[in-house]
């Protein structure tokens, strides 16, 4: 195998795009709020100055997307090799790469080898990624029995201090909001997020244990029993949407319902290797084979 993987061109527009938008708006708070100072309340003061640093905050990280755009990986038959924004490479044989690290809300793999002295970032967004993750998992000896044998999987803790952050930022943002304007719908706003929030908490699965027969979903409210059985496909796929870029292990039942699951502690490689090694072992036909998109 050798093929270059590199940054679709939609994805680059769209991030140069949105870093002159991010500088745009922001300098454009910042100018109205210094012509408009001594006329403006307090509370309109505020709202638009920190409106206005949270967006050079995003500019900023937009940015350094963008300095990143020049990266590229290529495989050339039994060497993966990483070619940096300023020319630079670091490379590693098929025999070095070992343990695969993942970082599902930085949209990104870090393959190290096995003394852990090189890392080699591997950003999903990439052409291709879905080939390209195949290929270093074929390779990596992360896929040991400890994996396979992981039974219980835990929320991401980034995913749990989000829904704390959530929850914290809604009454500082009433704050900001001028009085006029919270007057007629604060109400409304709050009945917005607090169920918004409610549908996200409710939807998604938090923890998952893996039994002999069946797995145990935990919602934060309830939880659900899918027996191995009934289970007709197991996929890991990379959804992108917006150039945001998610790994999800997908469970697809024999009623074609299908389960998402994301943003687990452990890793969605492990969660999916676990999940389809119980599931093969249950005594699932030949013809129910794995899938990775």
């Amino acid at each position: 195998m050798k093929k270059e993987f590199s940054y679709p061109r939609s994805f680059k527009r769209g991030i140069v795009f949105a870093v002159i938008l991010t500088l745009f708006f922001s300098s454009a708070a910042l100018l109205f709020l210094l012509v408009q100072f001594n006329q403006l309340p307090d509370s309109v003061k505020n709202f638009i100055f920190i409106s206005a640093v949270l967006l050079l905050i995003l500019f900023r990280y937009l940015y350094d997307i963008c300095i990143r755009m020049k990266e590229k990986i290529l495989v050339d038959n039994d060497l993966l090799v990483y070619i940096k924004a300023n020319g630079g490479s670091v490379s590693l044989s098929r025999g070095e790469i070992g343990r695969i690290e993942e970082h599902p809300y930085q949209q990104r793999l870090t393959v190290h080898d096995h003394s852990e002295s090189i890392a080699i970032p591997v950003e999903y967004q990439l052409e291709g990624f879905d080939q390209l993750r195949e290929w270093i998992l074929s390779c990596s000896d992360y896929l040991d029995d400890a994996v396979l044998g992981q039974k219980t999987f835990h929320p991401h803790g980034l995913k749990v201090k989000s829904a704390v952050f959530c929850l914290l930022l809604f009454p500082g943002s009433i704050y900001f909001i001028p009085d006029d304007f919270q007057m007629s719908n604060e109400g409304m706003s709050v009945l917005i997020f607090m169920g918004g929030f409610l549908f996200v908490l409710i939807k998604n699965v938090w923890s998952l244990r893996i039994e002999i027969d069946h797995v145990v979903l935990r919602y934060p409210l309830r939880k659900k029993v899918v027996f191995l059985k009934n289970i007709q496909s197991i996929q890991m796929i990379n959804e992108n949407k917006y150039n945001n870029a998610l790994s999800v292990v997908l469970v697809v039942l024999n009623n074609e319902n299908k389960i998402r699951l994301t943003y687990f502690k452990e890793g969605s490689i492990a969660l999916y290797r676990s999940l389809h090694h119980a599931w093969r072992n249950c005594g699932r036909n030949s013809n129910h084979t794995e899938s990775i998109h």
